[in-house]
């Protein structure tokens, strides 16, 4: 990680004519005892809490059920809080917490309760599941989060043999993962895309029906499932998203400084 990343989370309001000197309008991840935000400050929290943040690397919102979900690269956990019906804060400290069994916790764990290295998240309002991209146990987790509480289960996972299973195969397979790092979803055809950084691809699950260890549909980036070279259009997928006026039935994909779009997804 670069030594000039902040260990928080903004939040601006941008109307049409916002300029990039807008300051921001909120703050989470560095406040002064959970109650006041503090903009200078950028520590890294490896001592977990409510109100502190260390590598938060995603976020994704429920806005129908008013909430906000943050994945903790460094505090292997991902923070859920609860938000005004304006979608504003109505404090500074989480509500629940997924991949730890309290806030001060923080070990990594291959369960299905556990995490190691959360990164993308997405949020599916419709059956109300979080993905998350559990990088560093080569997987995605997925909750079922109709109502929370702090440690629970995963109700399904992608790119394991097993709750207990880390493994990354070389040379990789239909349903294995390496480092996945970013996630985007299609809800019309419950198509999960899954940019698999390590393996220089981007793996396209057909979640319809739910299940675990599902093998790919298709794969983006290489020229077959165990295929993983360097040399083809993707190399590290970063950021995988589908959010874009006019773009329907593209994904767009970022990797190294570039962004990438596929057609006809």
């Amino acid at each position: 990680m670069a030594t000039t990343a902040l260990w928080h989370l903004t939040a601006r309001s941008l109307p049409k004519n916002y300029n990039t000197a807008k300051n921001a309008s909120n703050m989470i991840g560095q406040t002064s005892n959970g109650v006041t935000p503090i903009y200078t400050k950028n520590t890294t929290n490896d001592s977990p809490n409510a109100d502190l943040l260390s590598y938060p690397n995603s976020v994704a919102i429920d806005t129908t059920g008013n909430r906000l979900f943050v994945s903790e690269y460094s505090n292997n956990r991902v923070l859920v809080f609860n938000l005004n019906a304006d979608h504003s804060l109505p404090d500074y400290n989480a509500d629940y917490v997924l991949g730890q069994s309290n806030f001060y916790s923080n070990a990594a764990a291959t369960t299905q309760a556990g995490m190691s290295g959360p990164q993308g998240l997405y949020y599916d309002p419709v059956r109300k599941y979080l993905f998350v991209a559990d990088s560093a146990n080569h997987r995605v987790l997925v909750y079922d989060v109709t109502t929370i509480s702090n440690g629970q289960n995963a109700a399904y996972y992608l790119g394991q043999s097993s709750w207990t299973a880390a493994a990354f195969p070389d040379p990789p397979t239909s349903s294995s993962l390496h480092g996945p790092t970013a996630l985007a979803y299609d809800p019309a055809r419950k198509y999960l895309f899954v940019a698999d950084a390590n393996n220089q691809r981007v793996m396209v699950f057909d979640f319809t029906t739910p299940g675990n260890n599902k093998t790919a549909v298709k794969e983006l980036g290489q020229s077959d499932f165990t295929n993983q070279d360097l040399d083809m259009l993707i190399h590290r997928p970063l950021g995988a998203g589908r959010t874009c006026l006019r773009c329907r039935k593209k994904l767009f994909i970022r990797f190294r400084s570039e962004l990438f779009s596929r057609n006809g997804l």
